[in-house]
């Protein structure tokens, strides 16, 4: 979906508590997991293997670059080049930025590098494309190429933009993940010409000054605590499921989740959007207080995170001295089309997300952060 400005919010639950306590030191996520997850080889093993030449049928890996807790972005390559794009599950085309790319508002910057489109390796198709998304806009020309992502390979087809819109932010570009019904390239889906059976994200905190992961066909054990929960994914289009017996609880104010709900996981989105009275609730019992209305952002005092509800997972830093910004906010329009939450990146730090393609579902559970010195 790919809404990675302030204006963006997050969407999930199911059978999830997310519990903000007074007299914890921070906030926990419980999660009711069922047993008999299986355990894949850690990032070590992957590494020896790879060094080693062991031969071993082993997870791919690639690290992820963590932008101030609102965008994660991965080294890729396309034709040979290699770019930092923002890997997005709430979309499924690549797209890079051209070398005739135009904006209006400094989307095609000079900070990124334009993909070189007269390699060899690269063929243009004709075709022409265009795709929205919550916080802007692209359209260009469509190339087929070789592409790689964590050393997972296949011929695509791609965009690569003329016009971009609400796209500031230092990625060359977008790399969906989610299913072909979301498509606006014929032939662009990376995950079913790949033959993707899984794949998992770990989302790292920027105050631990530690990079996230992504691993696909399989998981990293070692990332987690405890067992996963499975949720059947209810449509292959986003991934989305149906949350049911959730809650938010704040001290002893319990906010329930109606039943008939429904959530997406998505990565392209930075903050958890939710139903604009349940936003409005939780903030105000956090402290927040309303920012801008017509995004539905909410503003708190980064001292009241010493003393009031453990939120640090759940606020961003907003660059301005002593103001930090509330990463749980109003769904607002996008509640009209059928989902009720996103559980964008302000989520996603604190839950590991397993996506099974081949079960059709999707598994979480509690992270485990590991803080460097």
């Amino acid at each position: 979906m790919h809404l990675t400005t302030l204006t963006t919010l997050a969407l999930f639950l199911v059978l999830v508590q997310v519990q903000i306590q007074a007299t914890s030191a921070k906030t926990t996520i419980r999660i009711r997991r069922k047993s008999g997850v299986v355990r894949l080889p850690s990032h070590s093993l992957v590494a020896a293997n790879k060094r080693h030449g062991l031969g071993l049928d082993l997870p791919s890996l690639v690290d992820l670059v963590n932008h101030g807790d609102f965008l994660f972005s991965a080294r890729v390559s396309v034709a040979d080049q290699h770019f930092d794009v923002d890997l997005d599950t709430g979309s499924s085309d690549l797209w890079l930025r051209g070398p005739n790319c135009k904006a209006w508002d400094g989307s095609c910057g000079s900070h990124t590098p334009a993909i070189n489109t007269t390699v060899d390796s690269l063929k243009p198709t004709g075709e022409s494309f265009s795709a929205h998304y919550g916080s802007g806009s692209v359209a260009g020309q469509v190339y087929s190429g070789p592409v790689s992502l964590a050393n997972i390979s296949t011929t695509l087809k791609f965009g690569v933009s003329t016009r971009e819109r609400g796209f500031k932010t230092s990625p060359a570009g977008l790399w969906g993940l989610a299913f072909p019904a979301l498509n606006q390239i014929e032939g662009g889906n990376f995950v079913d010409s790949a033959g993707v059976h899984s794949f998992s994200f770990y989302f790292s905190d920027s105050r631990d000054k530690e990079e996230g992961e992504l691993t696909v066909n399989g998981m990293d054990s070692s990332r987690i605590q405890g067992d996963l929960f499975w949720v059947p994914i209810t449509s292959r289009s986003y991934y989305q499921f149906t949350p049911t017996q959730g809650s938010f609880r704040i001290n002893d104010k319990v906010i329930p989740i109606p039943e008939g709900s429904s959530a997406i996981s998505d990565t392209g989105t930075s903050l958890m959007l939710v139903p604009n009275d349940i936003s409005d609730s939780i903030n105000a019992a956090i402290g927040a207080r309303p920012f801008d209305a017509p995004s539905g952002l909410h503003v708190i005092d980064c001292n009241i995170l010493k003393t009031g509800p453990s939120i640090l997972q759940y606020v961003l830093d907003a660059g301005v001295a002593g103001l930090c910004v509330s990463g749980i906010s109003r769904i607002g329009e996008l509640g009209k089309h059928g989902i009720n939450y996103i559980f964008g990146d302000t989520f996603l730090r604190a839950a590991y997300t397993v996506h099974d393609l081949v079960n059709n579902r999707i598994g979480f559970a509690q992270s485990v952060h590991h803080p460097l010195p």
